[in-house]
């Protein structure tokens, strides 16, 4: 019985690590959305590399263009690029240039972990382990190309939340 119990309880863990659906309850309907373990370092090599083709690569890009300072080609990444630049010129105001520029370097040397992307439809979030807390960044495509976005206001969108809640819970593990 103990060995049947433990393959069980290995079983569960070894799903929770896979690709997968997760279902999450919105307004009384379920919606799926498609979890893929990443488990990847982000690294200094990272910050000098990216695209638009994939969320991760755009998330290399847009946080390398802010590492080197230049927020205006930073927020082009963004499908509210004025918003987006006024939001760090004010981030780059409060901490000054210098510790800013420190952040957003740490981004690249604090061992932060991309744990897993989540999807649905045209909408990505990476999940981000850091040393202190577990974030998510949310992509969208459009067209061929993907953007950061910060207010989702779909289904996706509330499913990443509900979704990231149970992940800062430990609710799901990758």
């Amino acid at each position: 019985m103990k060995v049947i119990m433990i393959v069980l309880s290995v079983c569960v863990a070894a799903s929770l690590a896979c690709a997968g659906d997760i279902p999450v309850q919105l307004d009384g309907k379920t919606v799926t959305v498609k979890a893929v373990p990443l488990n990847r370092q982000i690294t200094a090599a990272d910050k000098n590399t990216g695209a638009q083709d994939t969320a991760l690569a755009c998330s290399f890009l847009y946080y390398g263009l802010l590492y080197k300072g230049d927020i205006q080609a930073a927020a082009t990444l963004s499908t509210t690029p004025k918003a987006t630049a006024d939001k760090w010129a004010q981030y780059q105001d409060r901490m000054g240039v210098k510790e800013f520029n420190k952040a957003m370097s740490d981004y690249y040397t604090s061992k932060n972990v991309i744990v897993a992307e989540l999807m649905m439809g045209d909408a990505v979030m990476l999940v981000v382990k850091t040393p202190y807390y577990t974030a998510g960044q949310v992509y969208v495509r459009q067209g061929d190309k993907w953007f950061v976005t910060e207010n989702l206001k779909t289904d996706a969108g509330q499913a990443f939340g509900k979704i990231l809640s149970m992940i800062q819970d430990d609710k799901i593990k990758f």
